[in-house]
C-alpha cells in the first residue's frame, strides 16, 4: 500500500511539473505585444435615472476623477449611463461606489448588460493574468 502511495505522488509530481513548463513555455514563447502588457482596466455601468439631474452627475464625474485608479468617465443623458473605466490593479470598484455614496450621498444601481452569442467557460482574463504572471521576457 506505502508503495502504491509513492508511485502515485511521483506520477502526479511529474504531471504537475510537465504541465507547469508547458505553460511556462506557452507564456514565454514569443515577445508579448504592448497590448498584453498593457494594464487591465474594468468598467463600471450605472443607471442615474433616479440620481438627479446632469449638474450632479458632472459632480459625481469630477470626484471620480480625483480617485487614483480611475481613467475616466463618461456620461450620456440620453440614456442616462455614467460608464467609469478603472485600472483593476490600482483601484477597486468598492472604492469607487463608497465614494459616490459618501461624497455625494447617491446610491447608483449598477446596469450589467447581458451578452450574447456563445460564451468561454473560462473567463479570459484568467488565461491572460497566468501568461502575464510566467512571463519573464521584456
Amino acid at each position: 500500500m506505502k508503495k502504491f502511495f509513492k508511485r502515485t505522488l511521483k506520477v502526479l509530481g511529474v504531471l504537475v511539473l510537465g504541465l507547469f513548463l508547458t505553460a511556462f513555455v506557452w507564456a514565454n514563447w514569443e515577445k508579448p505585444s504592448p497590448g498584453e502588457m498593457a494594464p487591465v482596466v474594468d468598467f463600471l455601468q450605472y443607471d442615474t435615472q433616479k440620481a438627479g439631474d446632469s449638474a450632479k452627475i458632472q459632480g459625481i464625474r469630477k470626484t471620480l476623477s480625483g480617485i487614483e485608479g480611475v481613467r475616466g468617465s463618461t456620461f450620456n443623458p440620453a440614456s442616462g449611463l455614467l460608464v467609469v473605466s478603472y485600472g483593476v490593479a490600482d483601484t477597486d470598484r468598492e472604492l469607487i461606489e463608497q465614494t459616490i455614496r459618501n461624497t455625494h450621498q447617491v446610491e447608483l444601481k449598477e446596469k450589467i448588460f447581458e451578452k450574447s452569442g456563445p460564451k468561454c467557460p473560462i473567463d479570459v482574463s484568467y488565461i491572460v493574468r497566468v501568461k502575464r504572471f510566467l512571463c519573464v521576457r521584456d
